[in-house]
Parts: structure tokens; C-alpha cells; sequence
């Protein structure tokens, strides 16, 4: 099985399972603050992952690398699962997945930021327009009459963490870290989930430990097996394989999964606004996505034959000199 191909089954087990990670978020912050829920998460999975690789021999990453690890982890841990999951505490997890599938939005924006020669065109526009208008079309019932407390706060907690997550994920496709993908994983839940305690006691988002219920538990061990160890590291090894934009397909998906379980499991409201609104959020993210990759593949393509040239030249200079002459 070849490199890509094992990446794309990465990509589909994130799909998968980060799907059903909404639901156990839901279910847990329920009973206790959200970022207190995600700093022990990524700190018990960090000091799992980092101990391993260390039992087995790997050598500690040198200063430069930690650091980057610790500025990396923070966007797309500390606020982006960190902001996630505390966002949850007053937004249903239908309707969190669902801001989420704008990641990819974010990525392509981000992307065309910062690859020269990207130009934005009218698909873009159009996409943006469209995904801004499917999520207002969602949101606007529940920003007028809200049926949670604090709902307005959560969402602007999840829009930042779409943003803090996606701005991460950029970084790491431009210039992937030169070691174990699974251990430079396991240092960013480390130093993630480092960050969220700190945020949380800042905060003040702290409870008693032997206050927080079972199901909380049940909850955190569901999201450090299936959600940091499996869903995350997977997620890591498609970025480090395949382009950003192709790795963040998981967001259409996710949402689909989020809204029936959140439906059938947590009895959370689905009605036509949520319904459309999230198809025409889609629709505007496909659109962004799908310029984008047009996009870079042009200029692959024009670099490419940059290349060409260039090798040609130089094999006929080469040629040239043992004549004396030169182009």
C-alpha cells in the first residue's frame, strides 16, 4: 500500500470519526467547563503519545523544533479544540459541526494568502457569499429568540476555533515537521493541552476533579482514544501527504454525522433552516475549495515549466562550454 493511498484511508477515518467527536463533547461539557474538559484531554493523550516515542528510543526534538511545536499546537489545539469544545457548552453539536465545515473555507483562504501568484476569481467570491449566507440562514432563529443561554458567545468561541485551527493546519502543510509525524503529535497534545490549563485557570473555567460526573469521564477517554489518538493522528499524517485543501474534505462530512447523532442521541432540534443552511454552506465551501485547486494547479504547472527551461538551458550551456561558447 503505497503512501497516498494510506492517506486517504487517514482521511476517511477522520470522516468518520470526528463526527462522532461532537457528541461526546456535548455530552461531557455538560457537566463541566469545556476548556478544563479539552486541557485534560490533550494532556493525558500528550503524555501517553510523547512517553511512548521516548520509551522507544526517539530523541527529544531540538529547541527550535519544540518551539514551533508549542506555537502550532496553540493555534490548533489550544483554540481550536480548546475554544471548540468551550463553545459546546451553549451550542448544540449538530450546529457546532456545522460552523466547523467551514475549515476548509478558511484553509483555502488562507492558502491563496499565502501562495504568490494565487489570484481570487469569481468562484471565490461567490463560495464566500454563499457559505456566509448558509450560516446566517442557520443561525438567525437562534440569534433572535435563543433557546441556549450564551448561544451568541458559542458561536463566536467556534468561529475563532475554525479560524485558530485552520491557520495551524496551513502551517504545518507549508512546512511539515522533519520527524515522526505521530510524535510531533504527540508533543503538540502536550504542549496543547499544557496551554489550555494554563487558559483555563486564567479563566477561571476549573472544577474540583472529583466533582466531574462519570459520564464527563466516559466522555474524555471517548475523545482521547477515538478523537486525539486515532482521529487526530490521522488527520496529521493526511496533512503531511496530501495538500490542505484535500485534507480538510472531512468537514463536509462531519457535519452530517454531528446532526443525526446529535438528533438521535441528544434529541437536539433539526428544522429547514438547518437543513438548507447547511447545504448552501457546503455548496459555498466546494466552490472555494474547488478554485483553489484549479488554482495551484496552474501554477504548479507554470513552475514546472519554469523548471524545464531552466534544466534546459543549463544542459546547453554545459554543451556550449566544452566549445567555448556560452547562452
Amino acid at each position: 500500500m503505497n503512501t497516498k493511498t494510506k492517506a486517504y484511508i487517514a482521511i476517511a477515518t477522520v470522516c468518520l470519526v470526528w463526527g462522532t467527536t461532537y457528541l461526546a463533547m456535548r455530552a461531557g461539557v455538560r457537566h463541566m467547563p469545556g476548556l478544563m474538559l479539552a486541557a485534560i484531554r490533550n494532556s493525558v493523550c500528550g503524555v501517553m503519545v510523547v512517553s511512548w516515542f521516548l520509551i522507544r528510543g526517539h530523541r527529544l526534538p531540538d529547541l527550535k523544533t519544540l518551539g514551533r511545536l508549542a506555537i502550532i499546537s496553540l493555534f490548533l489545539l489550544g483554540i481550536g479544540n480548546g475554544f471548540m469544545t468551550w463553545g459546546e457548552q451553549t451550542v448544540p453539536s449538530g450546529l457546532a459541526s456545522v460552523l466547523a465545515a467551514l475549515n476548509p473555507l478558511c484553509i483555502a483562504f488562507f492558502s491563496i494568502l499565502l501562495m504568490p501568484g494565487t489570484k481570487v476569481n469569481y468562484k471565490v467570491i461567490v463560495g464566500l457569499f454563499l457559505g456566509l449566507a448558509g450560516i446566517t440562514i442557520i443561525f438567525y432563529p437562534q440569534l433572535i429568540h435563543p433557546e441556549y443561554k450564551g448561544f451568541a458567545f458559542g458561536v463566536m468561541l467556534i468561529v475563532l476555533a475554525v479560524i485558530g485551527w485552520s491557520s495551524g493546519s496551513v502551517l504545518i502543510s507549508r512546512k511539515p515537521f522533519d520527524m515522526n509525524v505521530f510524535y510531533a503529535a504527540g508533543w503538540e497534545f502536550l504542549f496543547g493541552g499544557l496551554e489550555l490549563v494554563i487558559i483555563s485557570i486564567l479563566t477561571g473555567h476549573t472544577i474540583p476533579l472529583t466533582k466531574v460526573p462519570v459520564i464527563s469521564w466516559l466522555s474524555i477517554v471517548y475523545l482521547i482514544v477515538a478523537g486525539s489518538l486515532i482521529g487526530f493522528n490521522a488527520y496529521q499524517y493526511a496533512l503531511k501527504n496530501l495538500p490542505a485543501t484535500q485534507a480538510s474534505i472531512y468537514a463536509y462530512i462531519n457535519p452530517v454525522v454531528a446532526l443525526i447523532l446529535g438528533w438521535a442521541v441528544l434529541h437536539e432540534h433539526l428544522n429547514w433552516y438547518i437543513f438548507f443552511g447547511s447545504l448552501i454552506t457546503l455548496v459555498g465551501v466546494y466552490l472555494v475549495q474547488l478554485s483553489y485547486r484549479r488554482a495551484k494547479k496552474k501554477l504548479e504547472q507554470r513552475s514546472m515549466y519554469e523548471k524545464i527551461l531552466q534544466e534546459n538551458k543549463d544542459r546547453w550551456n554545459r554543451l556550449m562550454t566544452k566549445w567555448k561558447l556560452k547562452v
